[in-house]
């Protein structure tokens, strides 16, 4: 069994954890953006709560990794990543109605 299938594997994984890497940040960014519009008065706690879900989030990656296959593992990110991004869109569209309706 061939462990690669195209000559230049190495350089096919690194754009891809280039763009794994570029696209977390950006995300990252606007959720950063998004929890400091939605909890101006309170983003302290906002912040606090969010990075400890995601620290727990990035623990249990960890304990998992040794026990699933990668194919298994990247299913998972894929569906969990689809699912963030559109709750983070859902939660974009709620933001933007509520300025609009409280905007005279």
């Amino acid at each position: 069994m061939a462990l690669c299938h195209a000559e230049g594997c190495i350089s096919i994984a690194l754009l891809c954890s280039f763009l794994l890497g570029l696209g977390d940040s950006c995300f990252n960014t606007q959720l950063y953006s998004i929890l400091g519009c939605v909890y101006g008065e309170e983003s302290a706690p906002a912040f606090t709560i969010f990075k400890f879900i995601q620290s727990i989030c990035a623990a249990l990656a960890f304990f998992y990794s040794g026990y699933l296959l990668l194919s298994w593992q990247l299913l998972l990110m894929v569906l969990l990543g689809f699912v963030g991004t559109l709750c983070f869109f859902l939660v974009e569209k709620i933001q933007n109605l509520t300025e609009a309706l409280e905007q005279p």
